[in-house]
């Protein structure tokens, strides 16, 4: 392939994989009173009553948008899908979801979320709930 083609599809590729970015994603225990994480934590107690993901997106055209995100305990098993639609009228906007921890249910151990945006995996990331 000529350097210049290889050049343009990257290009190519990497602005159209940007138009859909997350500036900051953050595992906290609670959104304060201001809309922003508490806390940020890569570690929860499977006592804790609930956990939250905190997506500050920026670069977004003016449309509506949708999020989704899965998340996945110890065992690998799809304990929670959240969906939920917005607009980022400034181009930013943040966002969270939560899940309430069923101590007798869930599995502890390395736990795991992937996000999506407009379709696109966005960001998988692994954490641990504990004992």
């Amino acid at each position: 392939m000529k350097p210049f083609l290889t050049l343009f599809l990257l290009s190519f590729l990497f602005t159209s994989c940007s138009s859909y970015s997350a500036h900051k994603i953050i595992l906290t225990s609670g959104i304060n009173e201001k809309g922003y994480p508490a806390d940020v934590r890569e570690e929860f107690k499977i006592t804790d009553e609930k956990l939250y993901i905190f997506m500050r997106w920026v670069d977004l055209k003016e449309k509506e948008n949708e999020y989704e995100v899965k998340i996945y305990d110890g065992k690998g098993t799809l304990v929670a899908t959240r969906r939920s639609k917005f607009t980022a009228e400034s181009g930013s906007y943040n966002t969270w979801m939560w899940y309430k921890i069923n101590n007798a249910m869930d599995a502890p151990g390395d736990w795991n979320y992937i996000l999506f945006l407009n379709g696109y995996k966005i960001k998988e990331q692994k954490f641990k709930v504990l004992l």
